[in-house]
Parts: C-alpha cells; sequence; structure tokens
C-alpha cells in the first residue's frame, strides 16, 4: 500500500510522566507469550504501567495505546509489521496488567 508507507504516526515513549527505557531490539511475543513478554514503569503518581517493548533498539519510537476496555494485546496482530521501529505496547490504567488507581473520579479517569 503505497499510502501505508509514506505515513507514520511517531510518538516519543513516553506516557504520564515515565519514560520507557529497556532493550528493544526483541521479537514481537506470540499471544501465549504476550503477558510474559511485558515489562512494568513506575509513573508519577506511583502506579505501575506494563508494557511489551519489541521491534529494533535503533528504529523511530511508536507508542500504541489501545482503546477503552482493551489492553496491549490488541496490538499484537500489528506489531510484525512494525518491526523495523521500536514498538512499546502499553496497557494503560486499570487495564490488562497495569495497577488502576484506589478510586476513580473525573480527574483520575
Amino acid at each position: 500500500m503505497p499510502f501505508m508507507q509514506k505515513f507514520k504516526v511517531i510518538i516519543p515513549g513516553v506516557v504520564f510522566g515515565a519514560t520507557f527505557i529497556g532493550n528493544a531490539a526483541t521479537k514481537v511475543p506470540s499471544q501465549k507469550e504476550w503477558v510474559s513478554a511485558k515489562s512494568s514503569v513506575t509513573v508519577a503518581d506511583g502506579l505501575q504501567l506494563r508494557y511489551v517493548e519489541m521491534g529494533s533498539a535503533s528504529g523511530k519510537p511508536i507508542l500504541l495505546i489501545h482503546g477503552y476496555t482493551d489492553n496491549s494485546r490488541n496490538w499484537s496482530l500489528l506489531a510484525p509489521f512494525l518491526a523495523e521501529h521500536r514498538v512499546i505496547a502499553v496497557d494503560l490504567r486499570g487495564h490488562g496488567n497495569s495497577d488502576a488507581p484506589g478510586s476513580i473520579t473525573k480527574s483520575t479517569f
């Protein structure tokens, strides 16, 4: 697809004040390997976010953020097509294996 080759959305690997640091030179995990491939980072409010980092360590970073009721595994079938990038698929707070805040208000949602 010519359009897809020309259009890339690049987002720095920073979420809620957390910087993702790790060895991005990894293969894309299979569906069965996805949960065990997760790493974690502590964000500014003390919660732990889980994420899967894969692809080329020297590639441009792409941060994949799932939809409202999903988790990082949502991206497992797309990730192999992004292997030349440093890909970070995150479980947002309260989703997947990430911590959930104690109480939910409009400001913490």
